[in-house]
């Protein structure tokens, strides 16, 4: 489980599954449409249903950070460390 960050808004709890997926536990009105991800050599992209690239967002000292491509909202990709916690 992670927590993705919009611009200076609250982080919204979302799940990257093993099968490319994306999914926001509860509403994330300004989650941007993500629904999908990918792996990159230095990160992670952010993509809609229809594949179109949301952000791509660069490892840094454990979390990702990029800018929305749409709006130029930063965008930041954290652990989250409550779930990970719990489930160990």
């Amino acid at each position: 489980a992670y927590k993705l960050a919009i611009g200076a808004t609250a982080s919204c709890p979302i799940t990257l599954a093993n099968d490319g997926t994306a999914a926001f536990a509860g509403d994330c009105v300004n989650g941007g449409n993500v629904s999908r991800w990918q792996a990159k050599a230095n990160g992670v992209e952010l993509k809609t249903a229809s594949g179109e690239t949301v952000a791509i967002l660069t490892g840094k000292d454990g979390s990702y950070a990029g800018t929305r491509f749409a709006d130029g909202r930063t965008l930041k990709l954290n652990a989250d460390a409550a779930a990970v916690a719990s489930s160990h």
